[in-house]
């Protein structure tokens, strides 16, 4: 009967012991679940902010492209605007240059007509 109690006073130890174990255990787990936790939600905090950011970003770009793609147009219009005025330009200095001409031609003839007149005279 001793040996039986004995053996049962080693069997206590050692499931208190094992107790002991288990519990320091099963702090430490805690402890691991509790910091994985809070990683968990700082990671989904700053993955939450990022998109965001994200989001604003892309936003911005559009805008740019819509405003980079009115200046594109625009630079279009000015492009044949000057394309025109150009031609304009030519065509009114080639109007010019044929009056010029005409015009000194006629001044040629009466310069004639007068310097006949004045021999005449």
């Amino acid at each position: 009967l001793r040996d039986k109690c004995e053996n049962l006073a080693d069997q206590k130890n050692e499931l208190e012991s094992n107790q002991q174990d288990f519990e320091g255990n099963s702090k430490k787990l805690k402890d691991s679940i509790e910091t994985l936790r809070k990683e968990l939600n700082e990671k989904s905090t700053r993955e939450r902010e990022d998109a965001v950011k994200i989001a604003k970003l892309v936003e911005e770009n559009a805008r740019l492209t819509l405003a980079n793609e009115g200046l594109e147009h625009e630079l279009e219009l000015l492009d044949e605007d000057f394309a025109y005025a150009k031609l304009k330009l030519k065509s009114a200095q080639q109007f010019a240059e044929r009056v010029t001409k005409e015009h000194h031609e006629k001044m040629k003839v009466l310069n004639e007509k007068l310097s006949t007149r004045l021999a005449v005279a």
